[in-house]
């Protein structure tokens, strides 16, 4: 019993060293970004880049393009190879990562989790097991609804487009 104890504070004593003296990695991350910013609502918006746009042109604006943002500079963008000013873009539409986002992957992986487990259901209980299953569909339209939303950014109704980068470190936010 003593060396089952003595084991036992060598290994706590091991991983309190272990987390002390071990350095972070420096895991500095740095994208680049559309900085959109409404100076009414006080808001601020990212998109990063690789993501999926839509945009419109002051120069042409019955027509919407769409593409890959490949790049982003201070004053344009490069979508599928070609640059387009910033001071072109009328509206620029694409996903901004918000906790929407996981909210809605959270509701699909329940719902995805909920429907089968009511449809198991429905021969022990013709009341239950619909309800479940009609509940479980809901979470995951809901979640897939949250998870695809765009935003919308029309320069027209007060929104400013800038490029930029932003860069974080994941070691500096744990504390």
């Amino acid at each position: 019993m003593k060396t089952l104890q003595n084991i036992i504070v060598l290994v706590f004593l091991f991983f309190a060293i272990i987390s002390v003296a071990q350095p972070l990695i420096d895991d500095t991350k740095t994208y680049e970004v559309l900085v959109f910013e409404h100076v009414e609502k006080e808001q601020t918006k990212f998109i990063r880049s690789g993501g999926h746009l839509k945009y419109r042109l002051y120069s042409n604006p019955k027509m919407v393009y769409k593409g890959t943002l490949q790049k982003v500079t201070g004053t344009s963008i490069f979508v599928e190879g070609a640059e387009i000013k910033l001071k072109d873009c009328s509206m620029i539409a694409g996903r901004v990562r918000t906790s929407r986002e996981i909210t809605g992957g959270i509701m699909l992986g329940m719902g995805t989790a909920l429907a089968p487990f009511g449809a198991a259901i429905i021969s022990l209980n013709n009341i239950v097991g619909p309800s479940i299953v009609v509940g479980g569909a809901a979470l995951i339209g809901t979640g897939i609804h949250l998870i695809t939303k765009k935003k919308y950014f029309k320069m027209t109704k007060g929104w400013t487009v800038h490029g930029g980068k932003l860069t974080f470190s994941r070691a500096q936010l744990v504390d």
